[in-house]
């Protein structure tokens, strides 16, 4: 039996060498560089992975800065329109500033005198009243108070002496 046992092991051991001879480069058997390019794949896998983490955070602030960038837009534009029309209005205002003035010159001493004490009465409601009935109903004519008197102001007349008589 013990005879046949090492004829067995031989017999396993002539199959192996057969196996191995068919090889006949080393690269085909060498299993350690697979094992390194295994490990490597892995980890890049992995990189990736860490990667497209980034990535969507990235995607996700470019959007949040686009949305932020329209939004900015959007009001550039709104104070631009409004800046305009602030313009336009400006540009109105001086116009009436310069035909109240004309009208003013062209005022006779005696109009003028009559339109004085009316005028300082006026002020004085207006210097007293909240602010927004100063800048809404009296402004005007708080202007063409400083006009006569030869003080400015920065805003605009609207009104004329004679439109401060017929208040009265």
């Amino acid at each position: 039996m013990q005879f046949n046992q090492q004829i067995n092991q031989l017999n396993q051991r002539q199959l192996d060498l057969k196996l191995l001879l068919k090889y006949t480069d080393f690269a085909e058997i060498n299993w350690q560089p697979l094992a390194i390019q295994i490990n490597s794949l892995e980890q890049e896998k992995q990189q990736l992975e860490t990667g497209s983490d980034i990535l969507r955070t990235l995607r996700q602030r470019l959007e949040r800065c686009e949305a932020a960038t329209g939004e900015k837009e959007q009001q550039e534009r709104k104070l631009t329109r409004e800046s305009g029309t602030a313009a336009e209005k400006l540009k109105q205002d001086h116009k009436l500033l310069k035909f109240s003035e004309q009208q003013l010159s062209e005022l006779s001493e005696t109009a003028r005198e009559s339109c004085f004490p009316t005028l300082a009465e006026m002020e004085k409601k207006a210097l007293t009243a909240p602010w927004p009935l100063l800048t809404t109903a009296t402004a005007p004519i708080y202007d063409l108070w400083r006009t006569i008197t030869g003080t400015r102001r920065s805003t605009s007349s609207k009104s004329t002496c004679a439109t401060a008589s017929a208040i009265r």
